[in-house]
């Protein structure tokens, strides 16, 4: 029996007949037979309680409680009528039985006396629940979940309690605390903190980063110091979910490569799968056309170039992850994923010309080829580098060598029946010949099919239809191009005075995996071996002396490979951190020397100040590393702790610092003249060898991970920031979220259950409230994935797992939940049920404080996140406002603004719509809008609400005690519940919603989603952005590329999908206004006045859930207001607090 049974029993007299005693959760549960010590135990449960300090509850043991129906009806006799009582369920495993009422307080009755009564007389151990004043389908399927399995509840709760009791004790423990930040460090979402001591592993949140991609959506659970197995319990804090090409760029689709204007939703386009590294199809889901754009960003790297909106995201590698960044955000030197030696096009048809030709003159004998082949796609190469046209009825091609103008000739009777003249050039002077084409069938069939050739010589671009043409015939053109403008001396080169010509140039050679760099000269060139060899093997020269002079060219080629040029994004200061984490970095006598053990390429980069490594350097890299392991592990067996401490570059001064180990101590124990403290100073060596192995194995990952990637990272040499030339810009959107254009890789725009479905079992922390909307917004989750036809990361049967093996708290209310771990929820005032964790670890051996999400301002649902606790040594704190330059506007100002937005629209006899996040911002809109029509500021109008929004609304409904103090007030004392007032109003389906559409007269529409990416709020918006009386109220975040961004920026005309999927372009007349200040976050004074407030002063503080500069602003603002230590660790960095 677990000890703390055994001394609970100590203090029990015999009578007690205790024929049960257990745990469920943190509590002691004791059953008895004796009804009398049941009722009456003369304190003996009360003095228990405070010998041991823990919650003990005494039951009647289910053989003695009364039958249920007797119960149920007695009840029912004992709870006065106006208590609402409807509705009676019994836990006959744990004698408990749950009574739901309307007004809980008249349930309970004075001093609890009702309760008591209902225990005498029926022998059940009674529990009160608020009738939601909504009713909550989720809630139902909650309790009714719980209902279900109530014998494996009883089995799960006294698990955990075995678990939290298995090594109990009163003592203070001398331990470490550490904290692995698995998600949410220097950015917004996913947050994820793992908070270990040797006793513990508790995961503090475990969310989604729902605009990141699938390398930074979700936590990184595959961390080394994450086991699942090994995990104790999970806290939950509060419950969430929540860029344009010019016309003309080319994107890569499943038939070849289009100008992404002429793509349509539906089709399908290239997508580089991070995961696999593997190109995928995906589907376009959305379409739009942009028009606010002033600027756009040309990026030319060493084989591609693109041009993009400032806004449109790029994907690059930073600390060995990928990530994304805005166009305005790369710099020069940069590398971008390319596909440029990765393609796998599809076998494209041929093109086929249009010969319905009309002309006049004598010119039938020419014959018009119906198709695009190789003779003719040179024909046109060749004439868009020597060829002009002299007149309507003539054109001439001149060169000096009259062996290519004799091929020439030949392509042209052979394409067209037609024999031209060859002469001699006019001017003398010139050593050079003219092969003219005098037929205007000819020229009329080429000016109709390829007008792009009779551009003038600064404009010219590459034909759309070679584009889209199969590789031997955009070969072909090339070659053409080449015999006419091209060299071959160290280098091959091509000229021409249009740069659309030389970026077309640059895309075909790409199309066929040849690299080539645009220069400064009006010129594209092959300067590496592989590209020249490539050029040799697939395209060469017709032209004979340059053919000669290539052949003779690739003859001297000894390894024409690519491997100086494929560079992978890993930088020096990334192979430091390597070689750091290896334990291989530091000033420690006889150390590992660097110059003897690292092969010559990495010692070279270890000593360049700046630059990447190459490919096969990486897989050097790679091989080096797993030596060094083997080394590490072959140290295990080591006992000379001077020579491990040596072997991975500890100083003396590190391990003082860590251990409390004087440093003289430290060497007579390395020396063997003390034994006293060996463990320690052995445990410590043995803990970090274990710990460079761990670093080197995840690092060893991530440069695989980089190096299976299907591209090539192509260095950034030019960006320009230019004046936007194109009458609009265009986005698309694809499943998976990026797409290739010109090469590039490019974007477009609560895991918890993900835990249970990976085989967690253990308990999720939270308040009531929390637990519910988590449920609703996760089932939401998968009902929207199924939608569209995707596949969600976790399913129902999760979501049900995740309830099952919830612990729900109050505020204040204190639980152990680990041996060494005791927690206390407090108000954070970010949404309903949102909760601050203070965590009492090892019996008062430190005091860590999680804020989580926090307010620090009374707000129209919420009071100010609690700053006064018991003891405080380490707080982690949000900075998702804690930048000197995050300016919002006041709570009143932003109420204000929304209020006379209204108005406005009212007087004009408009419809408002506000798209709403479904928690929070949606309940403060409607209590603020309620209270302005209470005091008559607010003319009385219908509110529709739709969505999640009336769900979530329900559940507020059923937990009042977490609302500010004035709405408490308001429904306990006054009876006067906001969200029932009768001018809120469900719509529940698509009838209705069509009717509040055409409904005649102003109105106010709240529905998810906040950021309109899909759900009702974009419904209502396609209907009502055409009349100019209505109004769209943005009251919430509006994420890069989101609909509502695109709509707050301004544009006047967006494709959207409509009915069948089929697209449709919405006309948006409607006024847009913009409210700030209603956010659930602290402003940057509210979260340095409540570090101020804090009660007691903490000695550290830490920052995260906030933009890099963000956290790293706030924590230094606090270190230099408060004299203390301050820290902003990034994602992956450990942190030891004690």
């Amino acid at each position: 029996m677990v000890d703390i049974l055994q001394e609970v029993l100590k203090h029990l007299p015999d009578s007690a007949k205790i024929a049960e005693l257990g745990f469920e959760g943190a509590n002691i549960v004791l059953y008895t037979k004796n009804r009398e010590f049941f009722i009456n135990n003369e304190g003996i449960i009360k003095q228990i309680v405070d010998t041991i300090k823990k919650r003990v509850e005494l039951r009647c043991d289910p053989a003695i409680t009364m039958d249920q129906e007797e119960a149920e009806a007695a009840i029912k006799k004992i709870i006065p009528e106006d208590a609402g009582a409807d509705n009676i369920t019994f836990d006959p495993q744990r004698s408990r039985v749950i009574i739901e009422a309307e007004k809980p307080g008249i349930a309970i009755g004075k001093s609890g006396e009702v309760l008591k009564e209902i225990k005498k007389v029926t022998l059940w151990t009674p529990s009160i629940r608020r009738t939601p004043a909504i009713r909550s389908k989720i809630i139902e399927n909650i309790r009714h979940v719980l209902y279900e399995n109530n014998d494996y509840r009883k089995k799960f709760l006294d698990g955990v309690g075995r678990r939290i009791y298995g090594g109990w004790t009163t003592e203070k423990k001398q331990e470490w605390v550490r904290l692995s930040f698995l998600g949410g460090a220097r950015e917004v979402g996913r947050s994820c903190i793992l908070l270990q001591t040797p006793e513990s592993k508790v995961l503090l949140d475990c969310g989604i980063n729902v605009a990141g991609t699938d390398s930074d959506a979700y936590p990184v659970l595959d961390a080394p110091e994450f086991d699942i197995k090994k995990l104790d319990a999970v806290i939950c804090s509060h419950a969430h979910l929540d860029h344009c090409l010019p016309p003309d760029s080319l994107v890569l689709t499943e038939s070849g490569y289009k100008k992404i204007d002429d793509l349509i939703p539906g089709e399908n386009v290239i997508s580089l799968d991070w995961k696999s590294g593997r190109y995928i199809k995906n589907k376009i889901t959305e379409k739009t056309k942009t028009t606010g754009h002033k600027k756009v960003i040309s990026i030319k790297t060493c084989y591609s170039s693109v041009e993009a909106s400032p806004n449109h995201r790029f994907f690059v590698v930073e600390n060995m992850k990928v990530k994304e960044i805005y166009a305005d955000q790369l710099n020069k030197g940069m590398l971008l994923p390319s596909n440029i030696l990765h393609k796998e096009l599809p076998n494209v048809e041929t093109v086929m010309l249009d010969t319905d030709i009309e002309y006049k003159g004598n010119n039938k004998e020419a014959k018009l080829p119906s198709e695009l082949n190789d003779g003719l796609a040179e024909f046109i190469g060749y004439y868009m580098g020597d060829g002009h046209k002299s007149s309507k009825f003539s054109l001439r091609l001149t060169d000096n060598s009259l062996q290519i103008l004799e091929h020439h000739k030949e392509l042209v009777y052979t394409l067209f029946n037609h024999n031209s003249k060859i002469r001699h050039h006019s001017d003398k002077t010139k050593n050079a010949s003219i092969l003219e084409i005098n037929n205007v069938k000819i020229i009329r069939f080429l000016e109709k099919n390829f007008p792009e050739m009779f551009s003038y010589s600064n404009s010219i671009s590459i034909p759309s239809k070679i584009f889209n043409s199969p590789l031997s015939v955009q070969r072909a053109f090339i070659r053409g191009f080449s015999d006419a403008d091209g060299t071959v001396t160290k280098i091959i080169k091509l000229t021409s005075f249009s740069e659309k010509m030389l970026i077309g140039l640059q895309h075909l050679f790409s199309l066929n995996k040849i690299p080539a760099n645009i220069k400064s000269d009006n010129s594209i060139c092959l300067n590496s071996m592989y590209s020249i060899n490539e050029f040799h093997k697939k395209i060469g020269f017709s032209h004979i002396k340059k053919q000669s002079k290539l052949i003779n060219k690739v003859k001297g080629f000894s390894k024409p490979d690519f491997i100086k040029q494929d560079l992978i994004p890993l930088t020096r200061k990334d192979f430091r951190r390597i070689l750091k984490d290896a334990g291989m970095v530091g000033r420690v006598h006889s150390s590992p020397n660097l110059s003897n053990r690292l092969p010559s390429s990495l010692l070279d980069l270890f000593r360049r100040n700046e630059g990447y490594i190459t490919r096969k350097t990486a897989y050097r890299l790679i091989e080096f590393l797993e030596e060094r392991i083997s080394e590490l592990e072959a140290a295990k067996q080591n006992t000379d702790l001077y020579g491990l401490r040596q072997l991975l570059t500890i100083r003396r001064e590190d391990i003082s610092s860590s251990t409390g180990l004087m440093i003289h101590e430290i060497q007579q124990l390395e020396e063997g003249r003390q034994v006293a403290a060996l463990q320690i100073l052995s445990g410590f060596i043995f803990n970090k060898l274990n710990e460079a192995i761990a670093n080197i194995t995840e690092n060893i990952k991530s440069i695989k991970a980089i190096l299976s990637l299907q591209v090539t990272w192509e260095r950034i040499n030019n960006i320009k920031v230019n004046d936007n030339p194109y009458p609009y810009l265009v986005d698309i959107e694809t499943e998976s979220h990026n797409f290739i254009a010109h090469n590039i890789v490019v974007h477009n725009s609560g895991f918890i259950p993900f835990l249970y479905k990976m085989g967690f079992r253990g308990p999720t922390y939270c308040t009531a409230p929390t637990r519910d909307i988590s449920a609703l917004l996760a089932l939401d989750y998968i009902s929207v994935a199924a939608k569209e036809a995707k596949k969600g990361i976790y399913s129902s049967t999760d979501v049900k797992e995740m309830v099952k093996h919830t612990i729900c708290l109050d505020f204040g209310e204190v639980t152990d939940i680990t041996p060494d771990l005791r927690m206390t929820l407090y108000n954070s005032g970010h949404v309903l049920g949102s909760a601050q964790t203070h965590i009492h670890i090892g019996n008062g051996l430190h005091n860590f404080l999680y804020t989580g999400d926090m307010k620090f301002a009374k707000t129209r649902l919420l009071d100010e996140a609690d700053t006064s606790f018991p003891r405080l040594d380490t707080v982690l704190v949000e900075a998702t406002y804690g930048s000197k330059d995050d300016i919002l506007q006041s709570r009143k100002e932003a109420e204000d603004d929304l209020l006379k937005a209204i108005k406005d629209a009212i007087a004009r006899g408009g419809k408002v719509l506000i798209p709403v996040l479904g928690v929070g911002r949606a309940q403060e809109v409607m209590v603020i809008v309620h209270d302005a029509i209470k005091r008559g500021l607010l003319d009385k109008i219908p509110v529709y609400v739709q969505g999640m929004v009336w769900d979530v609304t329900a559940i507020h409904t059923a937990y009042p005690d977490f609302l500010n103090r004035d709405i408490k007030k308001a429904i306990f004392h006054r009876d006067q519940n906001p969200f029932l007032d009768p001018i809120f109003k469900r719509v529940a389906g698509m009838k209705e919603q069509k009717e509040v559409i055409e409904e005649v007269g102003p109105c106010l529409i709240l529905a998810t989603s906040g950021m309109m990416q899909g759900g009702a709020s974009v419904t209502y918006f396609k209907e009502l952005a055409d009349n100019p009386k209505n109004m769209l109220v943005l009251v919430s975040y509006q994420g890069k590329n989101t609909l509502g961004h695109r709509v707050q920026a301004g544009e006047k005309e967006i494709m959207v999908s409509g009915n069948n999927s089929k697209p449709e372009v919405i006309k948006v007349n409607l006024e847009i206004r913009r409210i700030e200040g209603l956010t659930g976050h602290s402003t940057r004074n509210q979260l340095t006045s409540f570090i101020y407030n804090l009660d007691p002063k903490p000695k550290r503080v830490i920052t995260n859930h906030g933009e890099s500069s963000k956290c790293l602003d706030l924590a230094s603002t606090i270190h230099k207001l408060n004299k203390i230590e301050t820290n902003a660790p990034k994602v992956l960095e450990s942190l030891r607090i004690k």
